[in-house]
C-alpha cells in the first residue's frame, strides 16, 4: 500500500521523468504540510459539529417554552445555518479568512440594532459562531 508521501513522489516522477534530491525533500515537506492541514480541518469540523449539536439542543428545548425563552430559541436557532455553511466551506476547501469580513459586518449591524431584542439575538448568535470559528481556526 502506498503512503501519501509515496503517492506524491510517484506523481512527481511520472510527470517530470525523474526526481532530484531537492524535489524529494520538497515532496516530503509538502506531504507533511498536507497531512497536518487535513488533521486541523478534521479537528475543526469535530469542534463545529459538537457546537452545532449543543446549539440545536438548546434551540429545540427553548422553542417549546414561552416568554423570554423565545429570545433564547431565536439566538440558538440562528446559529444552525451558520454552522452548516461553515461546515460546507471546510469540506469544499474554501478559505475561512473570508468569515472575518462577515464578522465585522455583523458586529457593525449589531451596533445599529441594539434596541431590537429579537434582531439583537439573531446578530449575537451569528456573531458568536463566526467569532468562535475564527478563533478556533486561527483566523481572528
Amino acid at each position: 500500500m502506498k503512503t501519501d508521501k509515496f503517492n506524491q513522489l510517484y506523481e512527481l516522477t511520472e510527470n517530470r521523468g525523474n526526481v532530484l534530491p531537492d524535489d524529494l525533500d520538497y515532496v516530503i515537506e509538502k506531504a507533511g504540510d498536507y497531512a497536518q492541514t487535513e488533521q486541523v480541518d478534521r479537528d475543526l469540523l469535530k469542534f463545529i459539529h459538537k457546537r452545532r449539536q449543543g446549539a440545536e439542543k438548546i434551540a429545540t428545548a427553548s422553542a417549546r417554552k414561552a416568554g423570554p425563552a423565545k429570545l433564547t430559541a431565536k439566538h440558538f436557532s440562528v446559529k444552525l445555518p451558520v454552522y452548516d455553511r461553515i461546515i460546507k466551506m471546510i469540506e469544499t476547501g474554501k478559505d475561512l479568512k473570508t468569515l472575518k469580513t462577515e464578522y465585522n459586518k455583523t458586529l457593525s449591524s449589531l451596533r445599529k440594532n441594539i434596541r431590537q431584542p429579537m434582531r439583537f439575538q439573531e446578530l449575537t448568535g451569528k456573531l458568536e459562531v463566526l467569532g468562535e470559528i475564527l478563533i478556533e481556526s486561527g483566523n481572528m
